[in-house]
């Protein structure tokens, strides 16, 4: 092959080589920039893992707002077992001492009134500040309403809590509420309310765990968790003696069939021992010279 024909035969793979170059550069920018999320990450303290940075700064104004919290919970008593009862828990942020509060506001006498006001009139309120003033019920007021034994505890709060009630086997546990929940950071301090239906399956000493836990939202829509309250609880199941006598007739059968598997066992055991004394016995006659006993036709 001449040079001349050699490089006819390559002149197409030196003049395509630069495209082919370039059109691979420009698809690996455009691989790089469809994972630049992905790529583009950094360490958030608040939820201890890796999110993106506009994420994180979300996550960092979300927790720069948490605050002071009061919990009351209705626990249930007596407690027996077999009954279905609901369970109540409120959660609302602690007002800022010094907020003031129309409760407390005292009435003016007829001296301090002025500004043209008649003698021992109030003058009226604006509407905002009136309502500014107004305090919902607090945590400890809703579950004074309801039936059962209050427990009252200090928990965080944020702008979103979730809360989840766990127990052993010995009880059913169904949430009659969603598991995160809005909870107002300012005036009128109004409570959340979650509630889970309940059902005791055993009697005795047992515990449930309430937990509560702040919550951060992404721009995506999910929550992290940031700030965890758990509180166990102690609950003696009662059970009647009318359940107590229907446990021993249903358990009756058991031991019925582990009783007679004893006494057959015995029976079989003293059949083995009077076979194993007979043998004996006859073995020593033949040694004595003593004819077996075969019975009185013998």
């Amino acid at each position: 092959m001449t040079p001349f024909e050699y490089f006819k035969a390559v002149r197409p793979i030196i003049v395509l080589a630069p495209v082919m170059l370039l059109a691979s550069c420009q698809g690996g920018s455009e691989t790089a920039a469809s994972h630049g999320e992905d790529t583009d990450t950094k360490f958030c303290e608040v939820i201890a893992d890796y999110v993106s940075p506009a994420d994180c700064s979300d996550f960092e104004k979300q927790a720069s707002r948490q605050m002071p919290g009061k919990a009351a919970f209705n626990a249930p008593f007596p407690l027996k077992r077999g009954e279905t009862f609901t369970v109540w828990l409120a959660v609302a942020a602690t007002p800022p001492k010094g907020r003031p509060n129309a409760a407390s506001t005292p009435a003016r006498t007829d001296g301090e009134a002025g500004n043209g006001a008649a003698d021992g009139a109030v003058p009226p309120q604006p509407a905002e500040t009136a309502a500014e003033e107004y305090i919902a019920p607090d945590p400890a007021e809703i579950a004074a309403r309801m039936a059962g034994r209050p427990e009252f505890f200090s928990v965080v709060v944020g702008d979103y809590v979730a809360a989840s009630l766990q127990g052993d086997e010995s009880f059913e546990i169904k949430p009659a509420s969603g598991r995160i929940q809005r909870v107002k950071l300012g005036p009128p301090w109004p409570s959340s309310i979650w509630k889970w239906d309940i059902t005791a399956k055993r009697g005795g000493y047992h515990t449930m765990t309430l937990s509560t836990a702040v919550q951060v939202k992404d721009r995506k829509g999910y929550f992290h968790e940031i700030e965890s309250t758990p509180r166990a609880f102690a609950f003696d199941v009662a059970v009647s003696p009318i359940d107590k006598a229907r446990d021993v007739l249903t358990d009756a059968p058991v031991w019925m069939k582990l009783l007679a598997a004893v006494f057959t066992a015995a029976a079989a055991l003293l059949v083995t021992i009077k076979k194993f004394r007979d043998a004996l016995f006859s073995l020593f006659r033949r040694q004595d010279g003593t004819p077996p006993d075969n019975g009185p036709d013998a």
